[in-house]
């Protein structure tokens, strides 16, 4: 079987993968900034040569894009970084697969690029109008797959996921249940930036590698879906959610609203559980006493 190239492999999302796939017939090679278990190349995307040399000396036929820069405000403070990194990044991978043998890409782009909608939950066919330029970067990526597709034949899949969450999330890049546990667990006040009532659609990393996992054991579609598990949670609810597992009652401080946030998401994966007989398994409550009971043991 031909090998799948991960990049991003030392992430929160990449090493997830990675390890569900060693346990199965799925030869995945790691590519990463950072060095870590699930790493194999130590590499920046952006180094195209070096790229294209790995990609044909270790046969890969498919690519999973995971590496990005993923904080909507920081992008915000540091549009550039994101441009780089995420846009250029892209197509620099690009490059080096269309000066390979690489046939196929599997880009995880992002919810954040819908932006603001009026229509819920958001189908794939929405308008993108993304508020930040992580949201940004992601749609300039999406485009240029879409044009590779059309110019060199690039097979792609798009996959869209919504707010994951889960074990390992980096401390820069934790979310917002991230946050809402820890806090929990130290009996710190949590941090509730705005009124709290913005809604988000959460979904467990373990259905997110799930979900790559069975469009990496197929042919791509050319097509774009969106990954969710499609149960909009109030910010408000959820921080209840998270101190009533924890056992907790702590008043949150007040912040201000995030700049390049959102008030509301849901999206809707019913292209994607049909296109490939998907649907997520972690409840929101099951994944947050998984996180609480892994942090206990941690601290």
């Amino acid at each position: 079987m031909a090998s799948v190239l991960v990049t991003g492999s030392s992430g929160f999302v990449g090493s997830h993968l990675a390890a569900l796939c060693a346990a199965s017939d799925l030869k995945i090679v790691g590519l990463d900034l950072r060095a870590s278990g699930h790493t194999d190349m130590v590499c920046d995307v952006k180094e195209k040569a070096l790229v294209a040399k790995i990609l044909k000396e270790n046969g890969v036929e498919k690519v999973i894009h995971l590496a990005a820069h993923i904080d909507a405000a920081e992008s915000v403070r540091k549009p550039l970084k994101y441009l780089r990194n995420n846009a250029l990044g892209t197509i620099m991978l690009l490059e080096a697969m269309r000066k390979s043998d690489s046939k196929e890409i599997v880009f995880v782009s992002s919810a954040a690029v819908y932006g603001r909608q009026e229509e819920f939950p958001i189908l794939e066919n929405a308008p993108l109008a993304p508020v930040n330029h992580y949201g940004l970067s992601k749609l300039l990526a999406e485009r240029s797959v879409e044009s590779y597709h059309e110019s060199y034949g690039l097979n792609y899949t798009i996959l869209r996921p919504s707010n994951l969450y889960g074990i390992g999330q980096n401390d820069a890049y934790a979310g917002v249940i991230s946050r809402f546990v820890d806090a929990a667990i130290k009996g710190t006040a949590p941090v509730l930036h705005g009124d709290g009532s913005q809604t988000r659609d959460f979904l467990n990393v373990k259905d997110m590698v799930e979900a790559l996992r069975a469009v990496a054991m197929q042919k791509g579609k050319n097509a774009t879906y969106n990954v969710s598990f499609g149960k909009p949670v109030r910010i408000t609810e959820l921080l209840e959610t998270v101190q009533r597992i924890a056992g907790k009652n702590i008043e949150p401080k007040r912040g201000p609203k995030r700049p390049g946030d959102i008030e509301r998401s849901e999206l809707s994966s019913e292209k994607f559980r049909e296109a490939y007989g998907w649907k997520p398994e972690v409840k929101l409550e099951d994944g947050i006493g998984e996180l609480l009971r892994h942090y206990k043991t941690a601290v």
